[in-house]
């Protein structure tokens, strides 16, 4: 695929789109690939309603908007592992938050249907299996009215000090403030969280494995 100079210096993926002939396409990976080799900054909208808005940026980061926003990614580099959904990318990357210091972390983006920037699914800074159990039950709970943005932000030391790493940290500090029938309550769903959870990792890594599989025992191409 042959894509035009000028094209390194846009901002959005449809702008991309828009430079390259009716017959040649380009798609998430390539256009945050070509960010990343031109040494660019990516910007990524964040949806004010959604799990990286809502649980992930304000617990981990102590940032939560009001409203659909855009943050810019520096240094961004292409994740070497695999994502189960195809139109999803893995980056690691540095942005400044809302007091304007540099963090880094760990970024799932994918395309969304009416934006033309990358939108952000989630984020972390440690261990991804253990940050994906932490995300779906802080989203679980919060759907369920448990947790709030502005509670995640007042747990952000605890999750920085690295007393509150898994979903049992965060179990075990919000028992201490219910009642035995809502912790009851709550243990119960976060349980069937985790099994979701549990199931979807062990589906998506069985794909990822049988994927690889098939591509070693694929001939070499001839040029």
């Amino acid at each position: 695929m042959s894509i035009p100079k000028n094209s390194s210096k846009v901002t959005s993926l449809s702008e991309m789109k828009s430079l390259l002939n009716p017959n040649e396409a380009i798609g998430l990976s390539d256009y945050v690939l070509r960010k990343a080799e031109n040494c660019e900054p990516l910007d990524v909208a964040v949806l004010s309603s959604e799990h990286a808005n809502c649980d992930s940026l304000p617990l981990r980061y102590c940032m939560h908007f009001q409203r659909d926003t855009v943050i810019t990614l520096k240094r961004v580099e292409i994740s070497r592992k695999p994502q189960y959904k195809q139109d999803r990318v893995a980056l690691d990357a540095y942005f400044d938050d809302s007091a304007g210091n540099e963090q880094f972390g760990h970024f799932i983006i994918g395309e969304r249907s009416g934006f033309d920037k990358p939108v952000l699914i989630t984020v972390w800074r440690h261990d991804a299996n253990t940050e994906e159990h932490l995300s779906d039950v802080m989203s679980s709970l919060r759907k369920r009215g448990v947790l709030s943005p502005a509670a995640l932000i007042e747990l952000h030391p605890e999750y920085l000090s690295g007393s509150l790493r898994t979903h049992d940290d965060l179990v075990l500090l919000l028992a201490t403030r219910m009642s035995m029938e809502q912790v009851k309550r709550m243990r119960e769903d976060v349980a069937a969280t985790v099994k979701s959870t549990n199931e979807t990792i062990a589906k998506r890594d069985a794909e990822l494995a049988r994927a690889t599989q098939v591509t070693e025992v694929l001939p070499p191409t001839e040029n």
